[in-house]
C-alpha cells in the first residue's frame, strides 16, 4: 500500500499503449482514469485502476517486462477470464496452478508480458475489503 493506505502505481510499460488499454480494460475489467494523446490521437499513456492496483501504463519503444512483478487479481471465474486473455492475445505461463492453498488458478501474461496471477474469489467474510473480482 501507499502512503495514507491507497493503493501503490504500477508503471508497466508497453510497445503500443492503445492496444494495451483496450487488453486491460477488456480482458481484466480496468477502468481508465486519464489518458495522455498527442495531438494527432497517438495515445502515449493512461492511468487505470484494476481492482486494488492503480497502473500508469506507458508507451516505451524499448519496453520490456519486469518478471519480479506478479499482479494478483481476483476474479469470479478464473477461467472465462484465462480464455479472454488468450483470445486478446495474452499467453498462459502456468494454469491449473500449483498454488491451491492461496487459491491461485494460474498466471497469463498480457501481449506485452507483464504477468497476473488470477485467484477466485474468497467466498468467506475475511476477504480484504478492497479486492474486486474481474468480471466474468
Amino acid at each position: 500500500m501507499g502512503s495514507g493506505g491507497f493503493p501503490s502505481c504500477h508503471r508497466l510499460s508497453v510497445p503500443d499503449s492503445a492496444a494495451a488499454i483496450a487488453f486491460y480494460a477488456d480482458v481484466l475489467g480496468a477502468t481508465e482514469t486519464r489518458r495522455e494523446c498527442l495531438l494527432d490521437g497517438h495515445v502515449l499513456g493512461a492511468e487505470l485502476q484494476l481492482g486494488p492496483y492503480r497502473l500508469e501504463v506507458t508507451e516505451t519503444v524499448d519496453a520490456a517486462p519486469d518478471d519480479a512483478v506478479l499482479l494478483t487479481l481476483r476474479c469470479d471465474d478464473p477461467d472465462a477470464v484465462l480464455a479472454r486473455a488468450v483470445a486478446a492475445g495474452g499467453t498462459v505461463e502456468r494454469w491449473g496452478d500449483t498454488r491451491p492453498t492461496a487459491g491461485i488458478s494460474g498466471v497469463v501474461r498480457d501481449p506485452a508480458g507483464h504477468r497476473f496471477a488470477l485467484v477466485g474469489v474468497e467466498t468467506d467474510a475475511t476477504a480484504p475489503a478492497h479486492t474486486r473480482a474481474v468480471p466474468a
